[in-house]
């Protein structure tokens, strides 16, 4: 073994460098400007609210469509219910589509056609069993307009054509003049509506309306 030589010092080794990683340098993304007349930048890919717009409103659509293909068994049973003219039914079942969704198209141009039906031939029907009333004049220009706006039904049944006839023939006979033979004492006048007032003489004969009778 070699001795160092006199006066030498052992040289102590380096020590070991210890290296610090670095850091990414730190990118620093640009400020969003929007063009003018744009609401948001058009690098984040954001969309104009115009565009928003647009598929909210297409998928409204889209879900209108679902929900109506959905209730496809309702639609069919309302309308094989308007075919036989029961209206009441049929605005029940209608108003029941819509209280599960009220966006349904069919349901609520069903609603308002049954309810305008049923109170026309409601209508219709409580002339028919109070004849007595088609002796107003007010009355039976009612009854006149209800005959028009029935007529007009793009697709009356049998029950509204039933109704139609059977008022028609109910409305000449208020129309028509009866003749009255009335036989005086001489002492009583006797006045007729729509009629000059005179003191009827012995065999007086007049005639009038149904509507102006006393």
């Amino acid at each position: 073994m070699r001795r160092p030589a006199w006066g030498s010092r052992a040289r102590a080794p380096p020590p070991a460098m210890t290296v610090t990683p670095r850091r990414p340098a730190r990118v620093s993304r640009p400020r969003c400007r929007p063009p003018r007349g744009s609401a948001r930048c058009l690098h984040t890919g954001a969309r104009p609210a115009s565009r928003r717009v647009e598929a909210l409103e297409g998928l409204r659509r889209v879900n209108a469509l679902t929900g109506e293909r959905g209730f496809a068994a309702i639609r069919a049973r309302a309308a094989d219910l308007e075919a036989q003219e029961r209206w009441d039914q049929a605005l029940k079942l209608y108003s029941s589509a819509l209280r599960q969704d009220r966006s349904l198209v069919f349901a609520q141009e069903g609603r308002a056609r049954a309810t305008a039906r049923m109170q026309l031939e409601d209508a219709l029907q409580a002339l028919i069993d109070r004849p007595d009333r088609l002796a107003s004049p007010q009355v039976r220009n009612e009854a006149l307009a209800l005959l028009q706006s029935a007529q007009e039904q793009p697709s009356p049944g049998p029950d509204l054509r039933a109704q139609i006839a059977r008022l028609s023939a109910l409305l000449p006979e208020f129309d028509q003049p009866v003749p009255l033979s009335l036989t005086s004492d001489s002492l009583t006048q006797v006045a007729i509506p729509a009629s000059a007032r005179s003191a009827a003489s012995p065999g007086a004969t007049s005639s009038s309306s149904p509507a102006t009778t006393p």
